[in-house]
């Protein structure tokens, strides 16, 4: 497959670093309370691990969002699915690559 390497500006990079980490924190906190609350009967314990889950989902999707807000406006909104890896270093996207 073809690699193609976009520049992004500061906004774009930006945004996709942040929810990324968001998403990166949820992910982790759900992992540890699937951990220390998964096999427990408490009402309270289920409620946190489900609303943590919940949370987790919803800042996927805001990084997915944006990622293919991103992608659209550089390869146009009929781009179609493509693999693609953010450098947030270098403020840019290869498509056509997976990390």
């Amino acid at each position: 497959m073809c690699k193609e390497v976009v520049k992004l500006t500061w906004e774009e990079s930006s945004l996709v670093e942040r929810l990324n980490y968001i998403w990166q924190s949820e992910k982790m906190l759900v992992e540890v309370l699937a951990r220390q609350l998964g096999g427990s009967e408490i009402p309270e314990a289920k409620a946190m691990l489900e609303d943590a889950c919940a949370q987790c989902k919803s800042a996927y999707l805001a990084l997915r969002v944006a990622q293919d807000e991103v992608l659209a406006a550089h390869l146009g909104p009929e781009h179609g699915p493509v693999q693609f890896t953010f450098d947030f270093r270098q403020q840019e996207v290869m498509i056509g690559a997976q990390a």
